[in-house]
């Protein structure tokens, strides 16, 4: 049994082309424990010849490796493990867009620039990251400015935004889909 050094890496990147070496991109932290093990099956050679003998010749058969990795479960390596167990990941960006009218804490509806899916969670901070918060919007109207309207929380918004300032962000979507 060979155990990996301390020294030892583990790189990922996503392949472009499948079974085509690339670059590993990131890195993984494992914990300790992790053991690398080389497992060999042993081929038996248990033919009759004419003595007492069971065994008449033993070979080198298959190998095969087993690498057990012990890692803390880190979101942003989630989507990794997703990927490699079910198969590709497609993302939709979220819509980035800006506040179309200023709006009072506890503003029921949001005017925005752009329209955002209905249902979306949206994430509004003003200039510099100040007041940021999440919420979520059920139906968007109009052709623009665009309303949409705060379902949660039920209170409105938590802060008062400024339509110079406020940036506003709906989530990513990723859809797996399992390999054949």
């Amino acid at each position: 049994m060979t155990v990996l050094s301390r020294l030892a890496k583990l790189g990922m990147v996503k392949e472009a082309v499948p079974y085509a070496y690339q670059v590993p991109a990131w890195s993984i932290p494992w914990n300790t424990g992790t053991k690398y093990v080389d497992m060999i099956a042993p081929l038996r050679d248990e033919s009759v010849r004419a003595n007492d003998s069971v065994v008449q010749g033993l070979n080198q058969g298959p190998a095969s490796s087993t690498w057990d990795i012990d890692v803390n479960g880190y979101a942003d390596l989630f989507g990794n493990w997703l990927r490699a167990i079910i198969g590709p990941d497609t993302v939709t960006a979220g819509v980035s867009t800006t506040l179309a009218a200023n709006c009072a804490a506890g503003a029921a509806t949001l005017s925005l620039t752009a329209a955002v899916p209905a249902n979306s969670k949206l994430q509004i901070s003003d200039s510099g990251g100040a007041n940021l918060e999440w919420l979520q919007v059920g139906t968007v109207t109009g052709s623009g400015p665009y309303t949409a309207t705060v379902t949660t929380p039920s209170a409105g918004t938590r802060f008062a935004h400024t339509a110079s300032g406020g940036a506003v962000l709906s989530q990513s979507t990723h859809l797996f889909k399992q390999s054949r």
